[in-house]
């Protein structure tokens, strides 16, 4: 089974687990998960929707959850 998952979240988070980018690409490759890029475009409006969230006093308590899936 392959996973897909996308790079501008994941990689971030993932990656203070391991000193070299290579340990990690070995670890995704061992484990069958491929990341994703996200189009330029999505991130843009991925920020501006989260930004609006906070404006209207969205709680701290999640990071738009909506993008992850």
């Amino acid at each position: 089974m392959t996973v897909a998952v996308t790079a501008a979240i994941f990689n971030t988070e993932i990656s203070i687990g391991f000193d070299k980018i290579a340990e990690v690409e070995a670890a995704l490759s061992e484990l069958g998960i491929k990341v994703l890029e996200m189009p330029r475009g999505a991130l843009f409006l991925t920020g501006k929707v989260f930004l609006q969230y906070k404006r209207n006093k969205g709680t701290k308590n999640y990071c738009c959850l909506i993008f992850y899936y």
